[in-house]
């Protein structure tokens, strides 16, 4: 909480896959972090990529009733931005911000299926 936003190194994706290693004991992030560090980069890893819906085992949850620990992914115009819900609100990793709670967001739900690998 409160570290700085920056691209390829604390950005929501980033986020969402340093956590996913830290208590799955997998290495997504090692494919991610610093392999790219402005916006425009980003988006030309995601091409390369994919997004989290992509590249992480994710399972969509048809009512979208959010609860702790799930991803909750909200499309924008170029990015899908990733949020963890924590009961009432989500940790997020806001672009020109720091890594911060905010009041739950709308958007697709998603439950990791790591064990499905």
């Amino acid at each position: 909480m409160g570290k700085p936003f920056k691209w390829g190194e604390n950005d929501c994706n980033t986020f969402i896959l340093k956590m996913v290693d830290h208590f799955q004991g997998t290495d997504y992030a090692a494919d991610v972090v610093g392999k790219y560090s402005t916006k425009r980069g980003a988006l030309k890893f995601a091409k390369k990529i994919g997004t989290l819906r992509d590249y992480l085992p994710l399972r969509k949850i048809k009512d979208n009733h959010a609860q702790t620990g799930d991803l909750i992914l909200v499309k924008d115009q170029v990015f899908d931005r990733a949020h963890i819900c924590m009961g009432s609100k989500v940790v997020s990793v806001i672009e020109d911000s720091i890594t911060t709670q905010i009041p739950m967001v709308e958007g697709d739900v998603y439950r990791w299926d790591l064990w499905a690998q």
